[in-house]
């Protein structure tokens, strides 16, 4: 078995991502130690902590995996939060209620109000 310390970083961060994928995103202790190739006991000790290790590898993924979102994801993101809300839903509203993040649906769509169109919510 490999000293913790000796593991490279690369392969820690390639496999949080790959168990992140496995449960669509943000694995507990329980899922990676189920599914990870290492002990979350590594992370902790290399990162600091399991959380600051997940902050640390994951969030230098959203950029990536945000392109991945498909449009239709993003319209019906959009239509459950307009549903959520009161009135027209608004960037802020949506920021707080909606799964990604409005820029997301301003690249897929051009602008927050051709993906409200397109998702036909005021």
């Amino acid at each position: 078995m490999t000293p913790f310390f000796l593991i490279p970083e690369e392969d820690l961060e390639e496999d949080l991502r790959r168990v992140a994928d496995l449960v669509d995103g943000n694995p507990s202790k329980k899922q990676y130690n189920e599914e990870g190739r290492y002990w979350v006991r590594t992370f902790e000790y290399r990162f600091g902590g399991w959380v600051e290790a997940k902050e640390q590898i994951l969030s230098r993924t959203n950029k990536t995996s945000e392109n991945k979102i498909s449009q239709v994801k993003v319209l019906a993101d959009i239509m459950d939060a307009a549903d959520k809300t009161i009135g027209v839903l608004s960037v802020g509203d949506y920021r707080k209620v909606g799964e990604y993040s409005p820029d997301t649906a301003r690249r897929r769509f051009g602008s927050w109000s051709k993906a409200k169109k397109e998702a036909g919510v005021r």
